[in-house]
This record gives structure tokens, sequence and C-alpha cells, in this order.
């Protein structure tokens, strides 16, 4: 009984069977090893979870970049360039710091330049309608004028929005890319071109009717 019931079927036969075979390699292995763990299961719920982890963690990144693009701004009195994250991005205990490869060589200077540059217009915003609750905008937090674009420099976009001369290059920059896609609209669709000047002359009253509240 010891040595049948307990080596021989028991133990080897059916035991090993359901701990070998069926069910621990076979079928429910698979379930195991394969379905449950790398499968359905761990790409499914598991890997949800991990997924919103991720997104979680990438949200509270870009809120930390914003505080310190917003702190840069601030000392600046309003305007950021890629020189200026550059140097709050030397301090090796920022947010910032780690968007950058440091490379002591000119070539690496020039090249964490593009990349300020880049972490600058990676920051997005909402703009919501104040007379429309259902009119949501997604616009990148900085932009770049042609008349700061010598210095190289960015503003938040609700200081060219909120500032008159500034709100009208916005749109006078807007107007001439607008013109420079005409020519791509025009090779493909004439009804395309069309509204896209329909586009540019609401921007010109929109224009008008900012310097009219100047005069005001």
């Amino acid at each position: 009984m010891a040595g049948e019931a307990r080596r021989g079927l028991a133990r080897s036969g059916m035991a090993g069977e359901a701990w070998r075979g069926g069910v621990r390699s076979g079928k429910a292995g698979l379930v195991r090893q394969g379905e449950a763990r790398h499968g359905a299961a761990t790409q499914g719920r598991h890997g949800i979870q991990n997924k919103k982890r991720r997104i979680k963690m990438a949200n509270n990144k870009i809120l930390q970049l914003r505080k310190e693009l917003d702190l840069i701004r601030e000392k600046n009195n309003g305007f950021i360039s890629p020189e200026d994250v550059l140097e709050y991005a030397k301090n090796p205990l920022t947010i910032l710091h780690n968007e950058f490869i440091w490379d002591d060589t000119e070539a690496g200077k020039k090249y964490r330049m593009l990349q300020a540059s880049g972490v600058i217009r990676s920051v997005y915003v909402t703009i919501k309608d104040e007379k429309r609750d259902d009119k949501i905008i997604k616009v990148r937090e900085y932009v770049s004028l042609t008349t700061d674009r010598g210095k190289n420099g960015y503003r938040h976009i609700a200081d060219v929005i909120r500032e008159s001369e500034l709100k009208l290059q916005y749109i006078t920059d807007i107007q001439n890319e607008l013109n420079s896609f005409r020519s791509k609209l025009k090779s493909v669709s004439d009804v395309a071109d069309k509204y896209a000047e329909k586009i540019f002359k609401i921007l010109e009253s929109e224009k008008k009717t900012i310097k009219l509240r100047k005069k005001a």
C-alpha cells in the first residue's frame, strides 16, 4: 500500500499525470504558463493596469516639466528660450536634466539646443471657449512668434492670446503658414484651397477686431 499506492499509481501515476501531465505541464500548464501568465491575463487585466501606470507616470512627468518651464518663463519676464532651459537643466536635481544627453563636445551642445527646443514644443495645453463649454482646443503651450525667432525664443500661449500685439503677430504667423500650405492644398483640391482662403479672411477679420479694440 505504501509502495504501490504511495509511490506507484497514486504518486507516480495519477499524481504524476496531474503534476507533470495534463494539469501542470499539459492543459493546466498551458493555462498557467501560456494564456494566464504571459497571454491573455498578463496582456489583459494586468497589461491594462501596467499601461495605466505608465500613462499616469507620463502625465506626472508632463506636469513636472510644465512647472519647471513655468519657473523659467517667470524668471525671464514671460520669455523662454532653449538657452534658458539648458541653463536650468544643468542642475541634476531638476526633471529637465533627465531630458538631455550631457556631452561636453560642441556637437553635443548644439544637439542639446535642439533637444531643448523639442522639450518646449512637447508640452500641450487645452483651451476652453468661454462661450461654448463643448469647445476645447489642444495647442502647444509655448509658441515661437516670428518676431522672437531671432532670439530663438518662445512665449506662453496664454500670454500671446492675452496681449494684443502678440496675438496680432500670432495670427499673422498662422496666415503665413496657411499661405505656404495652400500651394499643397491647391495641387490636390480646389475646394480645400477655397476653404483655406475663407479661413485666411476670417483671421484677417479677427485682426481688424483686435486693432479696433486697441483704439477704443
